[in-house]
């Protein structure tokens, strides 16, 4: 008997070991066929997850692709040395074919393959890049050291989404390759990108219910708002205003052609509560997605564990994993006990469980698990000794209304352009929402569009010569260029056409000084970044925590009247001890304890309380 006939064995004992030991508890649901990924371990780093984090997500660590099928039995799916590694799985709409990344014998990069349900007809779905990409952060003559296609999902039976770092583009934060997605249909020799994050796009999933493309991107800007420096930003906190930095992980979405990025889901605040890493879109549109200690999940993650985001922007419920403190919204937490379960990898069932890759005891030894409910202790399904089962995948078959392809809707005839439309600057987020405030009134008032520029590299013509760079050589710093500078309209509506495609954009408002507009919550600055699809409009609504999950669609009247109340200064005859103040009649809180959410008077007559506005409204 073969070594990987006595690995298959040894976990077919341990899966008659679960079945005896829960056949007290009532005979399980039974099980789809699954589909998953069995990796060793990342040398030297026991809590890095191999696949997961801009550290990690490339790693070849050495694996193999494994069938459960519902009577438990395993089996490779592929010919022994046909691959040195393999991950995140996806069955077709027709649970008939499998596509996942690999890594090939004799190859030293991540490509897209697919396969049968069986293992059978393997073929590659994508090459090496033959030329330099034109990626954010490229720039001229930029050469990928490594070129790798990761994270493939099905959006049709014959179109794949994929991430990729074929574009050269390095994050600011890290100084890692930073990944967009990418389009191939099956057959097609060129992928097309369809998103140009300056940092990073991760993880496709498609919801089929609206069609759209979830994923998730890395939210950070490495310049900060500025009243004393000349252009406004800075990369010194001292230079700074008072402002909330953000390194976050979130959930958003977009069209198949890239338009309409949007945040799909997750409660503004806190910030933990919209972090979203490996999104998985479940039944109803709420999305499962990772969560970790350190929200950028650099230089690592931590303690991880699984959230249910909202699609209605609610509070996060957790799923599985890692606790943490409530109130506790940093980076660096604390994680309620020493040895924090884990778990990442969710997908989801059609009866509403969810497969999860699972350590119970935070040894770095995952094995997959079903969760019945939300923080409910998940049931193990297989745990191969010395290696890490990683993302399930159920051989389930999709409704047939959802399987037809999904036609373009990008008509930019050429054009490399796009309108930028924000429906009110002033437009905030409903009561007891979690949104911050929106900027005060103000007039009057303009817009700074920046776009991100990467330096020029020493080895330049080295690249242009066809002779492949290191990734050191490579500055994450950029020359931040000013495209534009516009006008906020007088009922807070921002129009500016022509401004460039399919490159990482930020803005910036700033007064009639040509100073950072400064709000509540820190300077009026974009703290990330974000990118418009050629010939398309790119709409959102505010300019706070959760701006781009506001509706941005409809009527225009219905975007001229805002909540003006948060612009007031506000002033009254006194203040109870221990309560907020008056400012708390403003904040846009109506739930909770008083002492936080409203303003008490210190007497019970002749109490009053004023707001003035420093424009007419």
């Amino acid at each position: 008997m073969n070594s990987s006939a006595l690995r298959v064995a040894g976990a077919l004992a341990l899966a008659a070991a679960i079945a005896s030991a829960s056949a007290s508890t009532g005979p399980p649901r039974p099980l789809p066929p699954i589909v998953f990924v069995s990796r060793h371990p990342i040398e030297g780093d026991a809590s890095a997850v191999p696949g997961l984090g801009p550290h990690h997500r490339a790693d070849i660590t050495g694996g193999r692709l494994l069938r459960r099928d519902p009577d438990g039995s395993l089996r490779d799916l592929l010919p022994e040395g046909a691959m040195r590694d393999v991950s995140d799985p996806a069955a077709s709409p027709d649970a008939r074919r499998i596509a996942f990344a690999g890594v090939a014998r004799g190859d030293s990069a991540w490509r897209i393959y697919v396969c049968g349900a069986d293992g059978t007809a393997l073929r590659a779905v994508t090459h090496a890049p033959a030329v330099a990409g034109d990626g954010p952060g490229a720039g001229p003559g930029a050469w990928p050291a490594r070129a790798d296609d990761l994270d493939p999902c099905w959006i049709s039976d014959r179109t794949l989404c994929f991430a990729s770092t074929r574009d050269a583009a390095r994050s600011e934060y890290a100084n890692v390759p930073a990944p967009n997605l990418f389009l191939i249909g099956l057959g097609d020799d060129v992928p097309e990108r369809i998103t140009a994050d300056r940092n990073g796009a991760d993880e496709p999933a498609w919801d089929r219910e609206r069609r759209r493309i979830v994923y998730s991107r890395w939210w950070y800007n490495a310049r900060m708002p500025s009243r004393v420096t000349p252009d406004g930003l800075t990369r010194v906190r001292a230079e700074a205003l008072p402002v909330d930095t953000i390194n976050v992980w979130q959930v958003v979405e977009i069209d198949r052609d890239g338009q309409g990025l949007r945040l799909a889901a997750g409660a503004p605040r806190p910030r933990r509560g919209s972090m979203g890493a490996q999104p998985c879109v479940l039944p109803g549109g709420d999305v499962a997605a990772v969560y970790a200690l350190n929200m950028g999940l650099s230089p690592r993650g931590g303690p991880l564990g699984i959230q249910r985001l909202s699609r209605a922007l609610a509070p996060s419920r957790r799923i599985a994993g890692a606790v943490f403190d409530a109130e506790n919204d940093s980076s660096y937490g604390t994680p309620r006990g020493l040895a924090a379960p884990a778990a990442c990898s969710p997908a989801a069932l059609p009866d509403g469980r969810l497969l999860v890759a699972y350590d119970p005891g935070a040894r770095g030894d995952f094995g997959i698990s079903v969760v019945d409910h939300e923080a409910a202790t998940p049931t193990p399904v297989v745990d191969l000794p010395g290696t890490l089962e990683l993302d399930p995948a159920p051989l389930v078959p999709w409704p047939a209304a959802a399987r037809r392809d999904v036609a373009s809707g990008r008509h930019s005839g050429g054009a490399s352009t796009f309108t930028f439309f924000c429906r009110n600057l002033f437009a905030t987020g409903p009561i007891d929402g979690g949104f911050d405030p929106a900027p005060p009134l103000a007039w009057p008032l303009r817009i700074r569009f920046f776009e991100a520029r990467p330096l020029p590299r020493e080895d330049d013509a080295n690249a242009r010569a066809g002779r492949l760079a290191s990734p050191a050589s490579v500055d994450p710093r950029d020359t931040l260029v000013l495209v534009r500078e516009g006008m906020v309209r007088v009922d807070g509506s921002i129009l500016e056409t022509g401004l460039p495609a399919r490159v990482p954009l930020f803005e910036q408002i700033v007064d009639a000084r040509g100073l950072t507009l400064a709000t509540a919550h820190g300077g009026a600055q974009v703290p990330g970044f974000n990118y418009g699809a050629a010939g398309g409009t790119a709409r959102c609504v505010g300019c706070h925590a959760g701006h781009s999950a506001l509706p941005a669609d409809g009527p225009d009247a219905r975007f001229r009247r805002v909540d003006v109340a948060p612009s007031a200064e506000v002033a009254a005859s006194s203040r109870a001890p221990g309560g907020a103040g008056p400012a708390a009649a403003v904040d846009g809180r109506a739930g909770g304890d008083l002492n936080r959410i409203a303003w008490i008077a210190a007497g019970d007559s002749a109490e009053w309380l004023t707001l003035t506005w420093s424009v007419p409204v």
